[in-house]
């Protein structure tokens, strides 16, 4: 009887379905932006508001000069640290001085890149607004694992695909196109009617009269 084994290829083909179905929301979390307000404020608290009017009214040259601030994470005291990598675009490039400012609440990272510790004075909305997308990104990303995660399991309860999915029905969603085409020919196959060119009445009779010699 013709099946569709759930082989290696076959596993790793709905295996890959539902990780790009789960991964939609992941994006979707990711996608969410920050206010790009705040790259201003954080340059601003970063440097001092004092420095930042000098270097910016230095003549062209004299500091490098910067499209995107980004921030790759905030830590704070006893918490584990909070990636976020969020970019901050400035229409008009920033002044980047040479020397790194000495501030508690930013450590530099590399080029315009920063880590925040702690939450500076008037930072502490924007640590919210990180905390709250970083809570969406990562309970996305744990939905999707579980759901990873218990699929490969339905998969693993089976040889082949037929009763897989007539216990969880569903399944048919994360077959990939190629392998549904193949089940479909299987089932049509079986669901033909075959014709027999046979009497079987007399067929049955014939059986019937050989148990007593006839």
């Amino acid at each position: 009887m013709a099946v569709v084994r759930l082989s290696t290829g076959v596993i790793e083909g709905i295996m890959n379905m539902a990780r790009n179905k789960m991964q939609v929301a992941v994006d979707r979390a990711v996608s969410v932006p920050i206010d790009q307000s705040w790259g201003r404020k954080i340059y601003e608290i970063m440097f001092g508001t004092d420095t930042v009017d000098i270097v910016e009214k230095l003549p062209a040259g004299w500091c490098k000069r910067v499209e995107i601030l980004t921030v790759v994470g905030i830590k704070l005291p006893n918490e584990a640290s909070l990636g976020c990598n969020l970019d901050f675009k400035f229409v008009d490039h920033i002044s980047w001085p040479e020397h790194w400012p000495t501030n508690k609440f930013f450590t530099h990272h590399y080029g315009s890149r920063v880590h925040m510790v702690g939450i500076p004075n008037g930072l502490e909305a924007f640590y919210e607004e990180v905390k709250e997308r970083q809570i969406r990104i990562v309970s996305a990303n744990k939905r999707k694992e579980e759901f990873v995660a218990e699929v490969r399991k339905v998969l693993g309860a089976y040889s082949t695909l037929a009763p897989a999915l007539k216990a969880w029905p569903s399944l048919w969603d994360l077959v990939p196109e190629g392998t549904r085409d193949t089940h479909r020919l299987i089932v049509e196959r079986e669901k033909k009617e075959v014709v027999l060119d046979v009497n079987l009445d007399k067929l049955t009779a014939m059986t019937a009269a050989a148990k007593f010699g006839v």
